[in-house]
């Protein structure tokens, strides 16, 4: 019985951690793709200093959104391996328990 629940709680955190690193990717593809389209277009329409300022602060927030998502890639990578070790460590320590004479 506690072995299952050690693997369905694992599964559980293993999910969220896959989710996290699926969000982190679709938030990097949305400032790689579409923040790169949108500067395009800005800097085609829009000519001159206030132009000018308006794209570099873009790109700078581009940048840090694209950061941001590398780091969340980096904290559900290592959730996984976190959650690995956790797992392999309760695992043992089951069959401890089971092997264990008193």
């Amino acid at each position: 019985m506690l072995q299952q629940g050690i693997e369905i709680y694992f599964e559980q955190a293993m999910d969220i951690s896959k989710r996290l690193q699926k969000i982190a990717g679709n938030i990097n593809y949305m400032a790689e793709e579409t923040g790169m389209r949108s500067m395009k277009v800005i800097t085609e329409a829009w000519v001159g200093e206030k132009a000018d300022t308006f794209v570099e602060k873009y790109a700078d927030m581009n940048m840090r959104v694209k950061e941001n998502a590398a780091d969340l890639q980096r904290i559900g990578r290592g959730i996984e391996q976190r959650l690995t070790d956790i797992f392999s460590s309760e695992n043992k320590n089951v069959v401890t328990a089971i092997l264990r004479k008193y």
